[in-house]
């Protein structure tokens, strides 16, 4: 359904580096304005996360801080054995 051999060619080089999970995917990033097909998986993992965030209630973020308090500590440099 691609059309042409260049179209083809295209969405295949993005389907054989995992960047589109199928053809339809694909296509559609190639559509995309440029801002939204350079979207690194890095940005898009740490936008969902924002989001989930925001959504969630006051109560609910406190929790998951204080379940991944050590993680988040270490990932921020602060806390341990390390500050004097």
């Amino acid at each position: 359904k691609c059309g042409d051999a260049t179209a083809r060619r295209a969405v295949c080089e993005v389907l054989s580096r995992g960047e589109a999970k199928n053809a339809k995917a694909a296509l559609d990033a190639q559509n995309a304005a440029p801002s939204k097909a350079a979207i690194s998986p890095i940005d898009a993992e740490t936008q969902k996360v924002k989001t989930a965030w925001a959504r969630a209630s006051k109560a609910a973020r406190r929790r998951f801080v204080e379940d991944h308090r050590a993680e988040l500590e270490a990932l921020m440099g602060i806390g341990g054995s390390d500050e004097s």
